[in-house]
């Protein structure tokens, strides 16, 4: 029996099991997640567009680095999964032949249709299905798209999510998320006043994740990093509607958490009343070939 093992291959095990702990952190840190990713994005999906798609210089970055990777054309199928409210198809969708924008939340898709019939784009179609529950390897997905992307999709978190966007390109995988920590002017005080502790930074969604098992893998990906921020500002009673509406996803909100939170937004007003908060991150942006031959786990 061959009992040689070699490192890449211990080293993707070690990845994915820190990829693992990082989420169980992640759950961990908040109480009672007691909805399911799909009622999380439903219920996020109008207000969702307000923060997302204003600064876009990561989407701006993602198409010039695969503009330079000549997979852009009128030829090119892209699978866009968790493609939310469309703010990445609908750009591809300038340049490519067809787009399939699959998700998990059916409110974000009708965003999407709404969008795209605005736009007057004809193709664009979307999928409504989970990423986790996608065969990968039938007929309607294997090897199916010339380009497969995911950008900021908390649903691939492990090495099985990694491996069927590779087993569904024939070309190149696209993969966004963040690097590094994310700064917020006001969430660490708001989860005192929810949660009554703070919430330590879990690193569920940092790229340097993926991109450890994509090499572990035997692909060489490219890494790339984009500047991504938005800033809010609101009347007071529209922040405590928003932030009620956000929080209530996780946590079952008491007349008390809401008089406090209230009176947070009201004691945090600008000059001219209003309630601002702002984030600020590093977006990786990570591309690799699975066309091109994979370097062998014999080291």
């Amino acid at each position: 029996m061959n009992q040689k093992v070699s490192f890449l291959k211990n080293y993707e095990k070690f990845a994915s099991e820190q990829w693992s702990s990082a989420i169980e952190r992640n759950n961990e840190s908040v109480d009672s997640l007691n909805k399911t990713g799909t009622q999380i994005w439903d219920k996020i999906a109008l207000s969702y567009d307000e923060t997302m798609e204003k600064d876009r210089r990561r989407i701006d970055k993602t198409i010039k680095l695969l503009k330079a990777k000549d997979i852009l054309n009128k030829e090119t199928v892209v699978l866009d999964i968790g493609c939310g409210t469309g703010i990445y198809a609908l750009e591809l969708a300038k340049y490519c032949k067809k787009i399939i924008g699959l998700d998990c939340s059916e409110s974000m898709l009708r965003i999407l249709a709404e969008k795209t019939q605005k736009a007057g784009l004809e193709n664009i179609a979307s999928l409504h299905k989970d990423w986790s529950e996608v065969d990968s390897e039938s007929p309607d997905y294997h090897k199916q798209f010339d380009l497969v992307i995911s950008n900021l999709n908390t649903g691939i978190c492990n090495v099985e999510g990694l491996i069927k966007m590779n087993q569904t390109s024939r070309d190149i995988c696209c993969y966004s998320s963040l690097s590094g920590l994310s700064k917020n002017t006001r969430k660490a005080e708001l989860h005192e006043i929810i949660f009554e502790r703070a919430l330590p930074e879990s690193g569920r969604n940092e790229i340097l994740h993926a991109f450890n098992l994509v090499y572990s893998m035997g692909y060489r990906p490219e890494m790339s990093y984009s500047p991504f921020e938005w800033v809010k500002i609101q009347d007071p009673e529209e922040a405590l509607e928003a932030i009620c509406h956000e929080y209530g996803c996780y946590t079952e909100l008491s007349r008390i958490k809401v008089a406090k939170i209230k009176a947070y937004i009201f004691g945090n007003r600008d000059r001219d009343g209003k309630y601002s908060e702002k984030m600020t991150s590093m977006i990786g942006i990570m591309i690799w070939s699975v066309g091109k031959e994979r370097i062998k786990h014999d080291c």
